[in-house]
């Protein structure tokens, strides 16, 4: 038959069409073999592998297939020799996948993020998320309310002690001719002011009234301190006296006291903390009450297709990560026999050429 054909060849007049046959089926076999077929990541997909270089028509048995990695890159593994028979869809080779396989887990992970973030926008929160966030913001309130009454207290007990800044009764015409009753006891009404404090002739003998900041009427004792009113505060007049009637007042509170600066300034810093202090439990508050009344609402339209475009961005990403790291394996395209391997793991491959032949073998 070789013969024949050489034989045929020589014939003048049909060697030039013979030559337009031969040309035209050796391009035809040739650029059926050049292509790739997609590969499938089987752990990410769960879909059967295809072959690493898929012939357009498909194959027929007993056809010679030249299989080349679709990208270049170093070659890690190398799984068959030459005379090695393999199934459809088994791995011939691969390169270094290690980038890629990079690559490919971080897209992953943002379009499962994405995903997540879509569905929780879309159906709203669930009930146990609900409760989390009803607890968050049932301790806020707790968190708050204690805060107010423990800063009141505070600001209180300084307040407290500036208006008892060593209190004393003075002479009301300014002179200091006598001896100064005592003052003694914790004032207790919460109010600046003057108590005056007057003294008289009674039935019973010396007495005083109280006007001002408080109403009130008493003896004027030597010994046992008498009662300022409802003040909290006392008065005891000195045994040795040489006058019978005058005024006296007590400032309250005492601004001419040694020890009034200091009570001054440690009201001030109290305030300054309660505001501070309140301020942050009112703002943990209006935290946890705004993402729970944000999970109630209803989602926006504008928030659905936010989340829904990001989500559909990282899958594009993630379909791309997946293409490249698809590339770096090779797959046989049928059954059959491998009959060439250029490759060798180390080796640089380029895109396109020949890494693997082999003859397929269709099963039937």
């Amino acid at each position: 038959m070789r013969k024949h054909i050489i034989k045929h060849l020589e014939n003048t007049k049909v060697i030039i069409p013979a030559a337009v046959i031969v040309a035209a089926v050796l391009g035809f076999f040739a650029y059926r073999d050049l292509g790739t077929v997609p590969k499938v990541d089987k752990s990410m997909l769960n879909e059967s592998i295809s072959s690493a270089s898929a012939h357009p028509y498909g194959f027929q048995d007993g056809e010679e297939a030249s299989l080349a990695f679709a990208k270049g890159g170093r070659v890690s593994t190398v799984y068959v020799r030459p005379g090695d028979l393999v199934q459809k869809g088994e791995k011939l080779a691969e390169l270094d996948s290690t980038g890629a396989r990079g690559a490919l887990d971080q897209a992953r992970s943002a379009y499962e993020a994405a995903k997540a973030n879509y569905e929780k926008i879309l159906n709203g929160a669930s009930d146990s998320e609900l409760d989390v966030l009803k607890t968050a913001v049932s301790n806020a309130e707790n968190n708050l309310s204690k805060t107010q009454d423990t800063e009141a207290t505070l600001v209180k007990n300084a307040y407290a002690s500036l208006l008892n800044s060593d209190l004393k009764a003075v002479l009301a015409d300014g002179t200091s001719d006598f001896a100064a009753p005592a003052v003694s006891g914790t004032y207790a009404l919460g109010k600046e002011g003057t108590i005056k404090i007057h003294l008289y002739f009674s039935t019973g003998g010396l007495s005083f009234v109280a006007s001002g900041l408080v109403s009130g009427t008493g003896m004027s004792n030597t010994v046992t301190p008498q009662p300022i009113g409802d003040s909290g505060l006392y008065i005891t007049f000195p045994s040795s006296r040489t006058y019978s009637v005058q005024d006296w007042v007590i400032d309250i509170p005492n601004k001419q006291a040694s020890n009034y600066s200091a009570n001054q300034n440690a009201y001030q810093l109290a305030l300054a903390g309660q505001s501070q202090a309140v301020s942050a439990a009112q703002a943990v508050l209006d935290q946890a009450q705004a993402a729970l009344d944000a999970k109630l609402s209803v989602p926006r339209y504008e928030d659905i297709a936010a989340a829904k475009a990001q989500m559909d961005g990282a899958s594009g990403a993630l379909q791309s990560a997946q293409d490249a790291y698809n590339n770096d394996f090779l797959y046989a395209p049928e059954g059959g026999s491998i009959t060439v391997v250029n490759v060798r793991p180390g080796d640089i491959a380029q895109a396109g050429a020949e890494a693997v032949g082999m003859v397929v073998k269709i099963s039937n």
